[in-house]
C-alpha cells in the first residue's frame, strides 16, 4: 500500500516536470529558429508550444513579429492583439499592431494605437503623421482615373519583381526555378532569388484575370489555392505560392503562353539570393544585391544570419563576369537595392550600417576612378526612425 502511494507522488511530481520541460524544449527550438530569421519554422514551434502555455508574453511577441515578417498580415494582427494585451506598455507592441491594423484596413482602430505608441515615443515622426492623417481612404485613390494596372504574362506562382531595361529587354528578380529546386528560405519556406532575362518585351502581353483558363485554375488549385491569406495590400491573386509548388508546377496556362525568361548567363547566379539590379546609361557594368557570398564562399556574421551585400559585374561578350564587393558592405549588416544615376557615378542603396537614423537608412556614394566615396546618409528629410 505504501509503495503504491509513493509511486502515485512520483509520477504526480515527473508528469508535470515533464510537460513542463516539453514546453521549454519547444520555445528554446522555435527561439532558435526566429533567431535564425526562419520566420515559416518558428510559427510551427511557437503555436505548438502556445497551446499549454498560452500566456507566455515573449512567445506571442515573437510569433507575432513572425507574421509580420512572412507577411501574412491577418495573423499579425490577431497575435500583436494578444501581445499588446499582455504588455501594453511595450512601445514596440504598439506601433507593430498599429501598423498591423494599418495593413488590414482598420485605420481608425491603426490611428488610435499609432497615438498609443507616441504617448511612449515623443516625436517619433512616422507615428506623429500618421495619428494625425485625415483617414478618408477615398483621397487614396484620388489619381486612379490617370492609369489602368494589370497582370502580365510575366507572372508565374512564384515571386516576380524589380524590373529593369536592358538591351532592348527585360531583367527581372524571381524565385522561380526552371529545374528541381535544391535550396529554400527558411524565412518563408521560398526558393531563393534569381536574375531572368526577357529579350522579347513585346511577348509581354496584359492579362484579364477573369479570363483564365479552366486549365489555369486547376493549377492555380494545385500550387495550393488560397492557403496564404489576402492583405489589404493584395489585389486578387492570380495563385499562391506554398509548399506543394516544390512540386514544379510554377506557371500559368494564359492565353499565348507565359513570357519567355532565361537566367543571365555569366557569373550571377548563386545558390543564395540575387538581385535586384541596376545599371549605368551604357549598359556596360551593373551594381546588383545578393546575399554575403564572395569567391564561392558563404559568409555568416557571428548571429548565423548572412546578410544582403551589394557587387559590380561587367558585361563582356554577352556574359557577365569579373565580380567585385562594394567596400563597404559588412557582415554586421545588410548593404543592398542600388540605383545608379546615369553616369554611373553616383550610387544610391539602402543600408543598415550604424549611424543612421533607425533601421534602414538610404545613403549614396560617390565613384572617383576605380573607389567609392564613404556612404553619406540621405538626411531626415528622406530617412525615418524605421526602415
Amino acid at each position: 500500500m505504501k509503495t503504491s502511494k509513493v509511486l502515485l507522488i512520483v509520477l504526480l511530481i515527473i508528469f508535470p516536470l515533464t510537460k513542463s520541460l516539453a514546453q521549454k524544449s519547444t520555445f528554446a527550438v522555435a527561439d532558435k529558429e526566429y533567431n535564425l530569421l526562419r520566420y515559416t519554422t518558428a510559427i510551427l514551434h511557437y503555436l505548438k508550444g502556445l497551446q499549454t502555455d498560452s500566456l507566455n508574453q515573449s512567445s506571442i511577441e515573437r510569433l507575432a513579429n513572425s507574421y509580420r515578417n512572412i507577411k501574412d498580415y491577418k495573423n499579425t494582427e490577431i497575435w500583436y492583439a494578444k501581445a499588446v494585451s499582455l504588455n501594453p506598455g511595450n512601445p514596440d507592441n504598439n506601433l507593430r499592431y498599429a501598423e498591423a491594423l494599418a495593413n488590414c484596413g482598420k485605420y481608425e482602430a491603426s490611428k488610435m494605437w499609432y497615438r498609443k505608441y507616441l504617448a511612449l515615443n515623443k516625436g517619433e515622426t512616422r507615428a506623429d503623421i500618421f495619428a494625425k492623417a485625415n483617414m478618408n481612404v477615398s483621397e487614396f485613390y484620388t489619381d486612379s482615373a490617370k492609369w489602368k494596372v494589370r497582370f502580365t504574362s510575366l507572372n508565374t506562382g512564384f515571386d516576380e519583381f524589380a524590373p529593369v531595361f536592358f538591351k532592348k529587354g527585360l531583367i527581372i528578380t524571381s524565385n522561380r526555378s526552371p529545374a528541381k529546386i535544391k535550396y529554400i528560405s527558411g524565412r518563408d519556406m521560398k526558393p531563393f532569388t534569381d536574375l531572368y532575362f526577357i529579350s522579347d518585351t513585346n511577348s509581354i502581353k496584359p492579362i484579364d484575370v477573369k479570363g483564365q483558363t479552366s486549365k489555369q485554375q486547376d493549377m492555380t488549385a494545385m500550387i495550393g489555392g488560397n492557403d496564404i491569406p489576402t492583405t489589404i495590400n493584395d489585389n486578387r491573386a492570380l495563385g499562391n505560392f506554398n509548399i506543394k509548388s516544390l512540386s514544379g508546377i510554377t506557371e500559368y496556362d494564359y492565353e499565348g503562353g507565359v513570357t519567355p525568361a532565361t537566367l543571365l548567363k555569366g557569373d550571377l547566379q548563386s545558390k543564395l539570393n540575387d538581385g535586384p539590379v541596376s545599371f549605368p546609361a551604357d549598359e556596360s557594368w551593373m551594381m546588383f544585391t545578393r546575399n554575403n557570398k564572395y569567391n564561392k564562399a558563404e559568409r555568416l556574421n557571428r548571429d548565423d544570419v548572412n546578410k544582403l551585400q551589394l557587387f559590380s559585374a561587367r558585361y563582356a561578350n554577352g556574359k557577365w563576369g569579373n565580380i567585385e564587393s562594394f567596400p563597404y558592405n559588412s557582415n554586421k549588416y545588410s548593404t543592398g537595392h542600388p540605383a545608379l544615376s546615369a553616369d554611373g557615378n553616383i550610387l544610391y542603396f539602402a543600408s543598415a550600417m550604424p549611424g543612421g537614423h533607425g533601421g534602414t537608412d538610404l545613403y549614396y556614394s560617390v565613384r572617383t576612378g576605380y573607389s567609392w566615396t564613404k556612404p553619406i546618409n540621405l538626411g531626415n528629410k528622406v530617412n525615418t526612425e524605421g526602415d
